[in-house]
């Protein structure tokens, strides 16, 4: 499938919850497979399931530190907009040259206590990144990045994203993205850095796949 050949290798986490006074914490263990992110200085899509959501996972040349921002809610039923959620920023790993640069081990678990975010005023860093996802009976769900209007993303911005409507329209697809976008068990966006008209509005970009299509895709290229 042409849309599940963006990426030639992705990272699976194993998300274990433990319950720490009523709150569920989740712990991410580490993985031993090799992530190729065919860009540095980039960042990708977010994922989403029932139980948690990995919103952002960036890489750095610069820093040579790969860094993750987690968006966990406490509840089985997803919340994502302010109450019960839990914002995470932590450094899973160095960047590893390789001969064929991009190729970075994940070395680290993540395993650290969540910040509470404000309704108001999310508790990140000023070069944070975070998505607010809403939905309603799973049939809708809006994706934002915070201080960045959605007209931004026509300009051909690196690492730039803006709106995204899924349910009755799609307007803005994230730009200069190479990831998936995971939303109720379907893979639901699938961006491309090469396509400029990724975030005009009513763009086609977004395919709907059974989530055991993609757990079978994953399967092929580990």
């Amino acid at each position: 499938m042409k849309l599940l050949n963006a990426i030639s290798v992705f990272v699976i986490f194993t998300v274990l919850n433990t319950v720490i006074n009523g709150q569920n914490i989740v712990y991410v263990e580490k993985t031993s497979h090799v992530f190729n992110t065919d860009f540095v200085e980039r960042c990708f899509g977010a994922l989403v399931s029932p139980r948690w959501v990995l919103l952002r996972h960036c890489i750095s040349d610069q820093t040579t530190q790969i860094k993750m921002y987690f968006n966990v809610q406490s509840n089985q039923k997803l919340n994502l907009n302010g109450r019960g959620v839990f914002t995470r920023t932590t450094l899973i790993g160095e960047i590893k040259r390789h001969e064929n640069w991009g190729l970075i081990p994940l070395s680290e678990a993540v395993n650290f206590q969540p910040i509470t975010i404000s309704r108001a005023v999310p508790s990140i860093p000023s070069d944070g990144f975070i998505m607010s996802l809403d939905y309603e009976n799973g049939k809708a769900a809006r994706i934002k990045r915070l201080n960045v209007r959605a007209s931004t993303c026509n300009r051909g911005k690196t690492d730039t994203f803006c709106a995204v409507d899924i349910g009755q329209r799609l307007r803005c697809l994230m730009h200069d993205t190479v990831g998936p976008v995971i939303f109720v068990n379907k893979l639901v966006g699938w961006s491309s850095s090469q396509n400029n008209e990724v975030c005009q509005e009513g763009a086609n970009q977004y395919q709907f796949t059974p989530l055991s299509k993609v757990h079978e895709w994953i399967k092929s290229v580990i």
